[in-house]
């Protein structure tokens, strides 16, 4: 197996020896970490359809991690309306995160003022 190369300051000063694996993320400030849902999971269906077909309508997502600020808020009762595991319909884009645990679905980084609503799934 190749050694991981070392990270260095540009004084040349060793930050660390190997570069370590990912064990999850953790969305700062007001952001919330969101697992994608794949368009066949959004028009509920059992066939594959592929990432490059046309929009299948508004991106959704379920909230698997909040930051600490809207954690703050939410506490504070400003923010009552969001909640880990809630699905949700976004607005934009979302910052990409690495895939540390093979997830099938793709993970982002969003601000909550992207979020538009919240799915209420049937039981």
């Amino acid at each position: 197996m190749p050694k991981k190369p070392a990270i260095f300051t540009p004084d040349g000063a060793v930050v660390c020896k190997k570069v370590p694996t990912i064990d999850h993320i953790k969305p700062a400030g007001s952001s919330l970490l969101v697992e994608m849902l794949n368009a066949d999971e959004i028009l509920n269906t059992n066939f594959y359809i592929s990432e490059d077909t046309e929009s299948v309508g508004p991106p959704q997502a379920y909230i698997t991690a909040i930051g600490p600020g809207l954690k703050a808020m939410i506490d504070k009762g400003e923010s009552p309306f969001l909640k880990i595991g809630d699905r949700v319909l976004l607005q934009g884009n979302y910052v990409p995160v690495p895939n540390w645990d093979d997830c099938a679905r793709k993970r982002g980084l969003v601000e909550f003022h992207n979020v538009k609503a919240v799915v209420v799934e049937k039981k």
